[in-house]
């Protein structure tokens, strides 16, 4: 798996490779840093620095590679799986054999103790090793105080003293929003709000700023308090559509029209839904637009008789 270097990475790779007094060969791709080791023939003190620098240039999953990760870590046999626990025993850094077997793992956490407690290790791990990485984003980087008890805890004390001594950091911002989001959602909220400051051209944190006051609406027993988060979304998916490309204007359609029904801006209801069944068009997701348009009109023309 490879990735692209950043100008920091890429100046950091160029004074690696102008070190003369060190034998140096490269390979190809950067597959396996425990390869890259084998193939460096260094003086001792050079011999520290070039580990380092290799550790920083290890490729990262990207949020596709890690559910590609994960659906084959969810086809692991036994065998595997113990080959795979047993390979992190001595590369502790490689975070796709950690994809692999959050994937296999996922929902079985669920029905066994002791899977549960292999998983939370490799999250805590994640946590306090790679904060950044992208499977701390998603479903596979989950963990819940109902569920998870005291790891949930001690995860959630490590992420926040990393996001306390990086607070503009954009990587942990996002995953710490996402980690929050079910457990904590008016601390997701805060780093949704912190990364739309400092990152005011992507849509990422008004749209999800917007999902986390719609999710509130389902826990209000109180109309008003539900119109209130509502119109709280509302706002943040306007925000997060007019910054979108026209693909990503099409998604937050539909939360736009419920955020307005909700809130009972009735007209603002009806514009949407009909710009919803106008815009259904072609692709994959147009009989989506078309139904959840209809249902909103006539949710709007049931209030209105």
């Amino acid at each position: 798996m490879t990735r692209r270097c950043s100008y920091n990475e890429s100046s950091l790779l160029y004074v690696m490779l102008c070190i003369g007094s060190v034998t140096f060969k490269f390979p190809h791709r950067f597959k396996e840093l425990s390869a890259m080791k084998k193939m460096i023939y260094f003086k001792p003190f050079l011999g520290v620095f070039l580990v380092s620098c290799l550790v920083m240039l290890q490729p990262e999953a990207s949020a596709a590679d890690v559910h590609s990760l994960a659906r084959i870590g969810r086809s692991l046999s036994s065998e595997e799986i113990v080959k795979l626990e047993k390979h992190l025993e001595t590369d502790v850094s490689d975070l796709n054999a950690r994809v692999k077997l959050l994937g296999c793992y996922s929902g079985k956490h669920i029905r066994s103790s002791e899977i549960r407690k292999i998983r939370q290790q490799h999250l805590l791990w994640l946590i306090e090793h790679a904060p950044e990485s992208e499977v701390l984003g998603s479903p596979y980087g989950s963990l819940s105080h109902h569920g998870d008890g005291e790891a949930y805890y001690q995860a959630k004390r490590i992420l926040l003293a990393k996001i306390r001594d990086e607070p503009d950091n954009l990587a942990l911002l996002k995953n710490g929003s996402k980690f929050f989001t079910l457990n904590d959602r008016s601390q997701s909220i805060e780093f949704l709000q912190k990364g739309e400051s400092l990152d005011k051209a992507n849509p990422f944190w008004p749209k999800n700023i917007g999902q986390a006051h719609l999710l509130n609406t389902q826990g209000e027993s109180s109309l008003k308090q539900q119109r209130i988060e509502a119109a709280n979304a509302l706002a943040a998916f306007q925000r997060a559509h007019e910054i979108s490309t026209e693909m990503g204007k099409g998604s937050i359609l539909v939360s736009l029209a419920k955020s307005a029904f909700i809130a009972n801006e009735l007209d603002l209801a009806s514009e949407y839904s009909k710009e919803l069944i106008k815009g259904g068009g072609a692709g994959w997701n147009s009989g989506n637009r078309i139904h959840y348009g209809n249902i909103f009109l006539g949710r709007v023309a049931l209030l209105r008789d």
